[in-house]
This record gives structure tokens, C-alpha cells and sequence, in this order.
């Protein structure tokens, strides 16, 4: 049985996730969180709102990431959910501005 205290829980992955966009699995990923207890019913607006003006996609030795957040008080205990992804996906780059944006591909 995992911990619901555990940060990194096999539950809040989402392997090869078909996705359609950035904010579509953004959303699958918080709602994995919401149905785990990890976060408020108000995550995903007020996490969709932040990246609208601070984008989450940034390069790393590799591989790109994005690394969307919520403020804590949306969050009710730590937790990273992770997507891997079949088909590359665009998000916004951050220390840019909005309209600058970062390709995803998958792992």
C-alpha cells in the first residue's frame, strides 16, 4: 500500500498518455491528483491561469520538461504526477514570454 505522503507515487503516472495538447494533459495529470486527495478541486483553473503568464516548459540535458504548479494553498500534500508522452506536445517556455514556446517530445 503506498503512502499518501510519498511524493513520488506509481498512481499519479500516466504512461504513454494520448494527448491532444498541453492543457489537456495538464488537466489529466491534475485530476489524477484531485482523485488521490493531493490537491484542491481549484488546482487545475488557478494552475491554467499561472502558466497563461509564466510558462512551465524548460530544456534539459536531453530531454525537455515542463513543470507546471500550484500555489500551496491549492495543494493539500506534496506530490509529482508524470506523463510520458507518445507524441510531442507544445508548452510554453519558461524565463520567456507567453508566446515563446517548447516542443515535448516523449522519453
Amino acid at each position: 500500500m503506498t503512502n499518501k505522503y510519498e511524493v513520488f507515487r506509481e498512481e499519479l503516472a500516466l504512461l504513454n498518455y494520448e494527448t491532444k495538447d498541453a492543457e489537456d494533459v495538464s488537466r489529466a495529470l491534475v485530476d489524477k491528483l484531485f482523485k488521490n486527495g493531493s490537491v484542491k478541486d481549484t488546482c487545475f483553473q488557478v494552475m491554467d491561469n499561472h502558466k497563461r503568464s509564466y510558462p512551465t516548459g524548460f530544456l534539459t540535458e536531453g530531454i525537455q520538461v515542463a513543470i507546471p504548479r500550484a500555489e500551496v494553498k491549492y495543494v493539500d500534500c506534496s506530490a509529482f504526477a508524470i506523463d510520458t508522452m507518445p507524441k510531442p506536445v507544445i508548452f510554453g517556455e519558461m524565463g520567456t514570454t507567453p508566446d515563446c514556446t517548447l516542443v515535448l517530445r516523449s522519453l
